[in-house]
């Protein structure tokens, strides 16, 4: 295995999920090892739980409930007792060996579990989209290939697929769903590559250390994703130094690809300024207040722009993935009509979530962690 020694300065909010749980097997912990790593370190960090089954399927989980292949850390124990802690998150990550109607029916499961401790009623629960296994063909053809959206449609790490399973469970719970994009992330970041447009990467294999598992450069990529997501957090503001094996790799501008998918796919949450699981007119009295919270952009300042986010994806009727488009300046006299009170918009699906967790502060850590060893 290709070891990768990453050394991160850390900018972290001070208030974080008083706990996150995450589901899956070892492309989960390709993207929260670096939180793991952080858990001793970063007092905010100490509250996070897992229940990884290497190579396993989430039907697969769900029938064998005690069997992991790396423990959670204490208090944490397996999905078979999830409902015994409070959780602020819970990411579940599908995996190939189910099919559209079974993964519906295990995520369903999943969150009726969890919430049947009544504390967790406000748990926000992501669907982790991951990244398609090398031998499937060239990344960028296969995430964007079509997938029919029925019962007995097989898992793939596709586009397609994760789109229709994200709608398929927003329609059949009340909980806040929310989505992880990693998936869409390291496709856009391919785009650049087949222009030569990423400088200090010239071929998706640097994002992979084999067929399936992710490179220290990839793992930068799915676990800045997550924590931006989980932490509103830019992802700028997430690693400043860079993995000491990439050299030459515009990091910037890989941040900066993740931050255009985030923001502008609604499924993220973070045009949900007011927290109450819906991008509607009521999110306008927290922007209008200038609330850190209403940093849909993750810039640091509350404007216009953020305005513009909000606007577009209250518009949003269904769920596709979003085009990636610079969002301009509104003009002053748009934002003096609305505050004068003429309607705004407002999404047409009662089960479309986003809400957001947390708002930013800022202080500064520092650590040394290795590449994981979970290869299955």
């Amino acid at each position: 295995m290709n070891k990768a020694v990453l050394a991160l300065v850390i900018l972290t909010s001070t208030s974080l999920n008083a706990a996150t749980y995450h589901i899956g097997n070892s492309l989960t912990w390709d993207a929260i090892y670096t939180s793991n790593a952080l858990a001793g370190n970063v007092p905010e960090f100490s509250e996070r739980g897992y229940h990884i089954r290497c190579g396993a399927s989430l039907p697969y989980i769900w029938a064998n409930q005690t069997e992991v292949c790396t423990p959670s850390p204490s208090p944490y124990g397996t999905i078979s007792n999830i409902e015994s802690s409070t959780w602020e998150a819970v990411t579940i990550q599908p995996f190939p060996g189910s099919t559209l109607a079974v993964d519906t029916a295990v995520i369903d499961n999943i969150i009726d579990k969890t919430r049947t401790n009544a504390e967790n009623a406000n748990t926000t629960f992501y669907i982790y989209a991951t990244w398609p296994q090398k031998p499937l063909g060239p990344y960028t053809t296969v995430w964007a290939a079509d997938v029919v959206d029925a019962d007995g449609t097989p898992m793939l790490q596709q586009r397609g697929y994760y789109d229709a399973l994200y709608n398929r469970v927003d329609a059949v719970t009340d909980a806040v769903v929310r989505y992880i994009p990693s998936g869409e992330v390291l496709y856009q970041l391919g785009k650049l590559i087949e222009v030569d447009a990423l400088p200090g990467v010239t071929s998706m294999d640097q994002f992979y250390r084999d067929d399936l598992h992710l490179s220290g450069l990839g793992q930068y990529v799915t676990s800045t994703t997550m924590f931006s997501l989980l932490n509103k957090v830019n992802p700028a503001s997430v690693w400043p130094t860079m993995p000491v094996d990439a050299p030459g790799v515009d990091f910037a501008l890989i941040n900066q690809t993740i931050l255009d998918v985030v923001t502008h796919d609604v499924r993220s949450g973070l045009t949900d300024f007011n927290d109450d699981g819906l991008v509607d007119e009521s999110d306008m009295v927290v922007w209008a207040s200038g609330d850190v919270s209403a940093d849909a952009n993750l810039d640091g300042v509350v404007d216009g722009q953020d305005f513009l986010l909000w606007q577009q994806q209250a518009t949003v009727t269904s769920v596709v993935a979003p085009p990636i488009v610079a969002v301009p300046e509104p003009a002053a006299a748009v934002l003096a009509i609305f505050l004068l009170g003429l309607p705004c918009y407002k999404s047409e699906s009662p089960n479309h979530r986003s809400r957001t967790l947390g708002t930013f502060a800022q202080s500064t850590g520092y650590m040394v962690f290795k590449e994981d060893e979970l290869d299955n």
